[in-house]
């Protein structure tokens, strides 16, 4: 584990979260909130895309110990398990949408597995126009009484503004 403890920017990629184990690709809900919880305890700040790429443009610093936290495909388990896990924690991950398949099955996989849905999506985006609104993430979480972890943006899910505004 020495070797994650180097400095740089470490990008945790998930596709599936559920309540019992799974296949390779899979985490539990209680294994996800584990290693949240050891990065927040181990000082890692937790970033956002955006931050990310303004920080690869020139555009300001990442904060010490940056990581990101992505999940591919949108499965419909990062909104109903994932998402309350990271809203706990006022945390926040990325998204990343195969657009070719909004509401239908992962059919990439040997059993598939549903993905979000426009009206899913369109609630991420609705939520994230309600944080924007309060005056970002950090704003918004403190409002709403939840105690931040780490040094990033806090949060819940992310998507592409190009992305979600086509769903509007």
């Amino acid at each position: 584990m020495r070797w994650f403890l180097r400095s740089g920017l470490r990008v945790l990629m998930y596709h599936k979260v559920t309540l019992a184990a799974g296949d390779a690709l899979t985490v539990t809900r209680r294994q996800l909130e584990w290693q949240l919880d050891w990065l927040a305890a181990s000082g890692f700040s937790f970033v956002n895309l955006a931050q990310v790429l303004a920080c690869a443009s020139g555009g300001g610093d990442l904060p010490l110990r940056p990581v990101l936290v992505t999940f591919d495909d949108a499965y419909l388990d990062t909104w109903e398990i994932a998402r309350p896990a990271l809203a706990e924690r006022g945390l926040t991950a990325t998204v990343f949408v195969p657009t070719a398949f909004i509401g239908g099955v992962s059919g990439w996989d040997a059993e598939p597995r549903p993905l979000m849905d426009a009206v899913r999506l369109r609630e991420i985006a609705a939520w994230f126009a309600e944080v924007q609104a309060e005056g970002g993430y950090r704003a918004y979480y403190k409002k709403q009484g939840a105690v931040l972890q780490g040094d990033g943006a806090a949060g819940g899910l992310g998507l592409d503004r190009e992305f979600f505004e086509s769903l509007l």
